[in-house]
């Protein structure tokens, strides 16, 4: 039997929503990872000091375990809800 177009409405929409929740959540790491690359590479084209690489890389060590406490929360207060 075929769909009616209110539900083929409503599936799609649900998973456009999925499809848009997993790339919100791979978007920031990149995101992250990118913006630092760059900016190691513009302040080490520009005369940037030797040690502002060593600071990038301490930012993004500490951004990595951020994010990851930040969707267990996320994933925590999800599965609150629906208890």
């Amino acid at each position: 039997m075929p769909m009616t177009p209110e539900r083929r409405r409503e599936f799609e929409r649900l998973l456009r929503r999925e499809r848009m929740k997993r790339v919100l959540q791979a978007g920031p790491p990149v995101l992250i990872g990118a913006g630092l690359l760059s900016g190691l590479l513009w302040f080490r084209l520009h005369g940037g000091p030797p040690w502002i690489g060593l600071v990038l890389a301490g930012g993004a060590a500490l951004a990595k375990p951020a994010l990851f406490f930040v969707r267990y929360l996320d994933r925590r207060r999800q599965r609150d809800r629906m208890e």
